[in-house]
């Protein structure tokens, strides 16, 4: 059944009919995680098979790009652009000077609180002073004259192309994304932004002008564009997201084959712990774990234990390695991941959402210290706890973020488990196990997180193509 939250109407209410002919598409990807969520997903090969699509990608070697995209764009033109450098750090530095702007509603507090991890005590000084009332207003005024003055004649032979729409599949603050959207609105070009992560709308401004369109997971994220990113609500379009539509998919393997990979008796109860990215101890977590299941506080359980794909920490890594552990297991696509790790210091890990969907699909419930895994959980249906070691001080980036706004509708539904210490978190996770097998507990979570990620029946590819379409279609009809 499809979640119909928002929609595009042509003029008068009435959808715009399909356009009969072949468009010509830009989409501009920036960074390893946009080649995977976007590409390897291969949620375009349907507008790559239907119209003339330039994928523009930054030049090889450059410290975003590592993976290849070449192999991922078959029938589509790949096109290597550097992104400016000049340009991109005025976009950069009015971003964050609007993220730091000296307000007092609880939201823009934590949108400061989040900044502050990436900024140096001198800008956080300098930033703030820039954003106050009236110096502002100056600011981004300044900040748009000098962009103008910048010439970029890559660019501007690339936009010379004359393309129906522009698709920018990323994050508000990548390289491409402000530059990309500026240049749209200044040359009239129909812009597509596409969310890529939980915390885009929520977490960044929109600083260098409104896309025609913004593509979001859900319900939530898509009142976050509207209130914080200040999106037309009309322009705002639950989408669901591109990188769970493997999800909609059966799982590669049973239950049997499952337990068997990772040496588990199937019928014992599997509770994947899924590593979060903001430091917190996830060793000792484990560690109360396989105790608290040799005791018998926790019965007839085993623990997975899978990394989050870009919170890899080294000494970590190496710890749970050589843990030893009798009840927790390293998820089986992972590991080779900690033992890169451990060879080569950090790095991300591109895992591929088919071995997600696998696991998420076998285990019986599934704790985290705050990552987007959560929502994957209650796609799944599956008994979700959201762990919250405050008592974990010296995590200091979890610290900062994690009460911010995308998170507090996991942490406050009743649906979901909560634990707020290590004291917790074996009591909790017994009481979350009991859940485990009820079929109305499960349709209540998939119902929850329908709220988070709309559901819909049709591939996200198909569905993109459809609205490429439709899009243009309208844009056409609006021009005659």
């Amino acid at each position: 059944m499809d979640v119909k939250v928002a929609h595009y109407s042509a003029p008068g209410g009435e959808t715009a009919p399909a356009s009969r002919r072949r468009l010509r598409v830009a989409v501009f990807i920036d960074h390893d995680i946009f080649v995977r969520h976007f590409l390897h997903s291969g949620v375009l090969r349907d507008l790559f098979a239907r119209h003339e699509v330039d994928v523009i990608v930054p030049p090889e070697g450059h410290k975003r790009l590592s993976a290849d995209p070449a192999p991922y764009v078959a029938g589509a033109r790949l096109h290597r652009l550097a992104p400016h450098p000049d340009r991109h750090r005025l976009w950069a530095r009015l971003l964050q000077v609007t993220c730091m702007r000296p307000r007092l509603d609880a939201v823009s507090l934590e949108l400061r609180r989040m900044w502050r991890l990436a900024l140096t005590a001198k800008a956080e000084i300098l930033y703030t002073a820039a954003g106050a009332p009236g110096i502002y207003a100056a600011f981004r005024r300044w900040t748009l004259a000098r962009v103008a003055r910048i010439e970029n004649p890559a660019l501007d032979a690339l936009m010379a192309n004359r393309h129906d729409l522009v698709l920018i599949p990323g994050t508000p603050d990548s390289p491409f994304s402000q530059d990309i959207l500026y240049e749209c609105n200044r040359r009239g070009v129909p812009c597509v932004m596409i969310m890529n992560s939980w915390d885009n709308p929520s977490g960044n401004r929109l600083v260098s002008g409104m896309p025609d369109l913004y593509l979001v997971w859900g319900e939530q994220t898509r009142r976050h564009a509207i209130d914080f990113l200040g999106v037309p609500p009309q322009r705002a379009l639950a989408f669901g997201a591109a990188q769970f539509d493997h999800y909609r998919e059966p799982p590669r393997l049973d239950r049997r084959a499952f337990a068997a990979r990772h040496c588990i008796d199937p019928g014992r109860r599997m509770l994947l712990y899924a590593g979060g990215s903001l430091g917190t101890d996830e060793f000792a977590d484990l560690a109360a774990l396989d105790a608290a299941i040799e005791s018998g506080a926790i019965a007839n359980a085993a623990v997975l234990y899978r990394p989050h794909p870009w919170g890899g920490d080294v000494d970590r890594a190496r710890r749970i390695l050589q843990a030893g552990w009798r009840h927790v297991v390293i998820e089986s696509t992972t590991r080779a991941y900690l033992e890169r790790l451990c060879e080569r210091g950090y790095h991300i890990m591109l895992a591929d959402t088919r071995d997600t969907h696998d696991v998420l699909s076998n285990i019986d419930a599934i704790v985290s210290p705050m990552s987007t895994i959560l929502v994957e959980a209650l796609l799944h249906g599956k008994p979700t706890m959201c762990y919250l070691p405050l008592d974990d001080v010296d995590a200091r980036h979890f610290q900062a973020v994690h009460q911010l706004t995308h998170f507090r509708d996991v942490q406050t539904s009743p649906h979901v488990v909560l634990a707020r210490s290590r004291a917790e978190l074996v009591p909790a996770i017994r009481g979350l196990l009991a859940q485990s097998g009820d079929p109305a507990v499960a349709r209540r979570l998939e119902d929850l997180g329908a709220h988070f990620v709309a559901r819909f029946d049709r591939s996200y590819g198909e569905r993109l193509v459809e609205l490429v379409q439709r899009f243009a279609a309208g844009r056409t009809e609006r021009a005659a």
